[in-house]
């Protein structure tokens, strides 16, 4: 698939994972998460997942500019493309943010 198939067919998996969630009763939150490539020159670029969610007309939580707050050489580990430890932490801070706070709920069964 090339071009409009494709993006065509991401918005339609987007829009039928929220429906799902939803139909199931849940709160579905996209995100995007950064990789190497979202920081390689030029800065900033649009890479084709970003695209897609930014066409797709549904709301996305971009974390680009959470781990832009990260010294460029600390985002990700050395020699690899998984995040650094301060990378993560700046990840999970973020992501934390856009979590309802809502008391969490424990099913125990006896």
């Amino acid at each position: 698939m090339r071009g409009g198939s494709e993006e065509s067919v991401n918005h339609e998996l987007l829009r039928s994972f929220l429906s799902t969630a939803e139909s199931d009763g849940a709160a579905a939150v996209v995100m995007y998460l950064p990789d190497k490539t979202d920081f390689e020159e030029p800065f900033p670029k649009e890479t084709s997942s970003r695209r897609i969610l930014r066409t797709s007309g549904i709301d996305y939580v971009d974390l680009v500019p959470c781990l832009d707050k990260v010294p460029a050489s600390d985002r990700f580990i050395p020699h690899g493309d998984h995040y650094s430890l301060s990378g993560s932490i700046a990840i999970a801070q973020c992501v934390a943010d856009q979590i309802p706070h809502t008391p969490a709920r424990l099913a125990v069964s006896r």
